[in-house]
């Protein structure tokens, strides 16, 4: 995507969060606030633009957010929610904003029934770093200990 059209998505979606608000997709079929920030949102993450992503999560409500899973080409795709978490927990802790990427991950784990793929294994990382960083090691030892259990030798020698 090209500056000018970039731009144009940025204005656009800001004016849209003016104008409107967001909705519960658990109750409601659609949201144009959710579906526009959530756009946002993805070219952030595909550019990965770590650092203008919390200005964008933070605009949206994850308890709003769809929960229901869906289907694409036979294979099981993420809830709205799910995908929120997971965004915000990464950008959070590649911003190095430690206590917001633990609060952030204590919320997916409590909130997401069922995660996609490899999921709760990074969540529970990043938690277990971020609480690490936050000198909170007793803590941290709980989940990376987890993970070593879970996940094995290939995961923390690649992390």
């Amino acid at each position: 995507m090209n500056f000018k059209s970039e731009e144009i998505l940025f204005k656009s979606v800001e004016r849209i969060t003016e104008i409107t608000s967001q909705q519960d997709l658990n109750k409601e079929d659609v949201c144009i606030y959710t579906i526009a920030v959530l756009k946002v949102i993805r070219h952030l993450k595909h550019q990965q633009d770590y650092h203008s992503l919390p200005y964008w999560l933070e605009k949206l409500d994850p308890m709003l957010l769809s929960d229901e899973q869906g289907e694409y080409r036979g294979r099981t795709k993420q809830s709205d929610r799910e995908y929120y978490f997971e965004v915000a927990s990464r950008a959070y802790y590649k911003c190095q904003d430690y206590e917001r990427c633990a609060d952030v991950t204590k919320a997916a784990l409590d909130s997401v029934e069922n995660f996609v793929g490899k999921s709760e294994t990074y969540h529970k990382w990043r938690l277990g770093k971020s609480l690490s960083e936050t000198n909170r090691p007793f803590e941290a030892l709980e989940y990376l200990t987890e993970i070593a259990d879970i996940a094995g030798d290939w995961f923390i020698y690649n992390e």
